[in-house]
């Protein structure tokens, strides 16, 4: 990977947070918005750790599920070497970790008070950053086979989240998804109501209201994020087939999830 941490380093020495305040990040966290947030130094011992710990995680990067990771991209590394990856602060809440396209080049962007919160909140740190590289490396490996297309329609669109969020969220959900019970009721329960809201946004025509499905769709809670889970759970429950729906592509999956369950 090339390692970008100029503003993880400017924070680090004090500097005044207007040296990296223009950074193209901040235009880039959301469509025609400028977010940033003035950094705090209240946790900085442990951010200056978690720069260390990150860095060492990215030398010899072994993602969660690691066989399936090798399955589905088995030149990810090849890969990864040349992602740039972002270190960075002034990110609001909750964009913690991110996969964004500027200039024509993808980079993984990580900020690092985001992650000192899952710290404070009693969170094993080691694992929540080898939860959030696995999610981010997966887009970037799905986005080097599987493109999105120029001009997406709106369900062109919704396929491709369902499919590179599904895939994102089930590699990076445990370190071993084979010895999950995705068949209890709990999982079942979560994915008929993501099924059920896929489904009304697949049915919306109204341009508008298009808009806010997909503002839905990548907002809110974990479990709120419909076609992410609906997509993660299809493909929990579908583990043997898992090489094969990824090479059959995004183009349609929710079709594909719809009449699964209809069977």
């Amino acid at each position: 990977m090339i390692l970008e941490d100029e503003i993880i380093k400017k924070y680090l020495i004090k500097a005044d947070y207007k040296e990296y305040s223009d950074h193209w990040v901040f235009y880039n966290i959301e469509k025609d918005r400028y977010l940033f947030k003035e950094p705090s130094y209240k946790n900085e011992i442990l951010i200056q750790d978690i720069y260390k710990r990150i860095i060492s995680f990215l030398k010899d990067f072994k993602p969660f599920n690691e066989e399936y990771f090798n399955l589905l991209f088995p030149n990810f590394k090849s890969i990864l070497e040349n992602t740039p990856v972002i270190l960075t602060v002034g990110c609001p809440f909750p964009y913690d970790a991110m996969f964004r396209e500027f200039n024509g080049r993808d980079y993984v962007i990580f900020d690092l008070i985001r992650f000192s919160q899952y710290a404070e909140k009693g969170y094993d740190l080691n694992i929540i950053i080898k939860i959030l590289l696995t999610h981010e490396f997966t887009h970037k490996c799905i986005k080097e086979k599987y493109p999105l297309i120029k001009n997406a329609s709106y369900l062109q669109k919704l396929n491709y989240i369902v499919f590179d969020e599904g895939f994102a969220h089930l590699l990076s959900y445990k370190d071993n998804i084979k010895i999950i019970n995705f068949s209890s009721e709990n999982y079942k329960d979560k994915f008929q109501k993501a099924k059920l809201m896929l489904i009304e946004a697949v049915k919306e025509k109204k341009e508008e209201e298009q808009k806010e499905w997909l503002k839905k769709a990548d907002s809110g809670e974990y479990w709120e994020k419909f076609p992410s889970i609906c997509g993660k759970l299809y493909l929990a429950d579908n583990l043997s087939s898992l090489s094969s729906i990824y090479i059959k592509g995004w183009k349609y999956i929710i079709s594909d999830i719809i009449y699964y369950y209809q069977l």
